[in-house]
């Protein structure tokens, strides 16, 4: 608040707001303020009043008060529409400009150990893909940006030779870009992508996304990739070093798109502005303005987007800021998909809610959503408990829409609540184009419900849960001394006394692990009446501790609920990930996931004699060791994101009813 009095105070002829400090607009003359939004990408990681909050006073009330709007893409102009209206003749696309100083030096390229530049660290810049795509390629690759500990972790055990340099002047920056050898920037995300056009302007080869905005700027200059594929960004990074030829047409391509974006030509365009601001003239660029209105609006010039409601998944208790978390499958396996589909991709995630308010407003919030995008795909991921998404799938008439689900509605005598959810449930189940199911066991009974029903395998985030000897001291930082222990996984209702009477007086620690407080009291109760002598229990333990708790167990026990819903499949898929042998019920969490014996312990009967026994063989270092192996083969082979992708864009292609959407995205990609 201070600010946009201090802002309001200072105001000149023309007053230009830009970078993420929109709201210093609010109290400006509104006819003499041009407003330039960077990005919108808060609104993708914001979640319930923050988000409402940011679009408010980022977005809304800053546009309503502008004389004029400037997106710096076609790209982060689309998503500010797409969450805010206007008048579209007050808005206009002026990019960036090639920065000053960057200037050309010719260099041989050094095609036996090549300078490779990579240009940012935050999660969007891709830097653990560019990490794995180079393992094994003969070169030194420069970081620009505080690395984390996870990707020191993934340049140590893919052995890369890398120099990291942070916090470096705009002159060290341009010697950066002159050293290099080729510039690689393949961002998942992106307002601009400033450093496309530094690259070329150095006269360096560029690497960089089938995105947009990346695609846009680069024009012809780039060599574009699936920022999502590990094999493409690597086969890209070849071709560049062994082919000459396509080298020197990226560079002299890019030469010509970069004069494209000099200080001169985006300054003339800002004049206009500028000019337009200060003598009153209602609109602006109208040629751009006519453009935006009668062709990017146009509905079959829009890709069609695949919109994912999802369950919000928050940090757990951080204990440190981070920039690496693991992935969550409801946001990242559909992501996958939708770039094999051609697909843009929304993703919309919710937090659980019990109270019947919450689950109102979520509903509303949702509906709108929909309501917005009627030509385009929608996943439902079924299992709040508030069945919000569900309400605001049907209410909506949504045509097409696809329901994920791990329920199946039952005619066994339940409570009035439950049996209401379950005839929300049967409606959606049959209202949908397709269901996904996660357990295999659970196909035949949905599909009494309906006929299009496929089984995907849940999966964890195998580049995030990896195996790894475990970091003692970190451990021994968070309390936690014991060796060689048992680790026991679940929330609620788990079978504890007869898990630990089967561990009673085999004599190692056991470790308890729960998100539940009620589960944890249970627990400790179950300990002492056991009468194990070491244990512990630890609540809402952050993923990296997490993570090193798995690394460091002997054998990991997950007593699963699997009669009643596929509960335990979170904890298998990461320990398995992690390269841990577990123990488990069989049932609908196991069936087609693991085989008793191969890649997991799977006990059909929970009890003390083959718990006992599973655990044993476990303690056993070739058993252990090799099932541990096993289980992170098979993550590898079918248990992960970019196997449940494939599956999902196959069985959306199969479905008639959305051929349409499908068609429409690969012509637009083909244009």
């Amino acid at each position: 608040m201070a600010l946009i009095i201090w802002a309001a105070c200072l105001q000149g002829d023309v007053n230009h707001v830009t970078g993420d400090i929109n709201f210093l607009s609010l109290l400006m003359r509104r006819s003499r303020t041009l407003l330039t939004i960077t990005d919108s990408a808060s609104m993708l990681r914001l979640v319930g009043f923050k988000r409402w909050f940011y679009r408010v006073f980022w977005l809304q009330l800053p546009i309503w008060r502008a004389g004029h709007v400037t997106a710096i893409s076609e790209k982060t102009l689309q998503e500010t529409l797409f969450h805010v209206s206007g008048d579209l003749t007050k808005f206009s696309v002026i990019p960036c400009c090639t920065p000053l100083g960057i200037l050309v030096e010719p260099r041989s390229f050094l095609k036996s150990r090549p300078r490779i530049l990579a240009v940012g660290t935050k999660p969007n810049k891709n830097l653990p893909r560019i990490i794995e795509a180079l393992a094994g390629i003969p070169c030194h690759l420069i970081i620009v940006g505080s690395i984390t500990k996870f990707h020191q972790e993934l340049i140590v055990r893919h052995g890369l030779d890398v120099e990291n340099h942070v916090d470096i002047s705009h002159g060290d920056m341009a010697l950066q870009y002159r050293n290099a050898d080729l510039v690689i920037f393949v961002s998942t995300y992106e307002g601009f992508g400033l450093p496309i056009l530094e690259g070329q302007a150095a006269g360096r080869p560029v690497i960089t996304s089938r995105r947009s905005p990346m695609q846009e700027v680069a024009g012809a200059g780039a060599c574009l990739v699936d920022p999502e594929s590990v094999t493409a960004i690597r086969e890209a990074v070849l071709r560049v070093i062994h082919d000459s030829q396509y080298r020197d047409m990226l560079v002299n391509t890019g030469f010509e798109n970069m004069r494209g974006y000099s200080s001169e030509i985006i300054a003339s365009q800002y004049d206009l502005v500028y000019q337009s601001l200060y003598f009153g003239m209602t609109t602006t660029h109208k040629e751009n303005s006519e453009w935006l209105r009668e062709k990017s609006f146009r509905e079959e010039d829009r890709t069609p987007a695949m919109h994912v409601l999802g369950q919000f998944q928050p940090y757990i208790k951080e204990l440190t800021s981070r920039t690496q978390r693991p992935g969550y499958f409801s946001d990242m396996f559909c992501h996958y998909a939708a770039s094999l589909l051609g697909f843009d991709f929304k993703y919309h995630s919710a937090v659980h809610a019990k109270s019947i308010f919450k689950t109102i407003w979520l509903s509303l919030i949702v509906l709108k959503k929909i309501r917005k995008n009627q030509n385009d795909l929608l996943i439902v991921w079924q299992g709040y408990g508030t069945y919000a998404v569900l309400f605001s799938a049907l209410l909506g008439k949504k045509p097409s829409f696809i329901l994920n689900t791990y329920k199946v509605p039952s005619d066994l005598p339940q409570s009035i609540f439950k049996k209401v959810n379950d005839r929300i449930l049967k409606k959606a189940l049959s209202s949908a184009d397709g269901v996904i199911a996660i357990s295999k066991d659970q196909v035949g009974a949905l599909q009494a419900f309906n006929s299009k029903v496929a089984w995907i395998p849940f999966a964890a985030d195998f580049s995030w849960w990896t195996p790894a000897c475990p970091n003692l001291v970190f451990l021994a930082g968070q309390g936690i001394h014991f060796r060689d222990y048992i680790l026991i996984m679940g929330d609620v209702d788990r079978d504890e006394r007869t898990t630990l009477n089967a561990l009673s007086d085999l004599n190692h620690p056991i470790l308890r692990v729960t998100r539940e407080s009620k589960t944890a009291l249970n627990a400790r109760h179950a300990f002492i009446e056991s009468n194990i002598k070491q244990w512990d229990v630890l609540v809402s333990v952050p993923y990296e501790l997490l993570r090193e708790l798995y690394r460091g167990a002997r054998v990991v026990l997950v007593p699963a609920r699997s009669t009643i819903h596929p509960a335990g499949m979170t904890s298998l898929t990461e320990a398995m990930s992690c390269g841990r042998p577990v123990v488990i019920p069989s049932g609908l969490a196991t069936e087609g996931y693991v085989q008793d014996g191969y890649d997991a312990f799977v006990l059909k009967k929970w009890e003390k004699s083959t718990i006992r026994d599973s655990v044993e063989k476990a303690y056993q270092t070739d058993i252990g060791e090799l099932i541990g192996r096993n289980a992170r083969n098979t993550v590898e082979e079918r248990i992960n994101f970019h196997a449940s992708a494939k599956q999902l864009s196959s069985f959306i292609e199969s479905i008639e009813s959305l051929n349409d959407i499908v068609n429409a995205a690969r012509i637009n990609e083909h244009r």
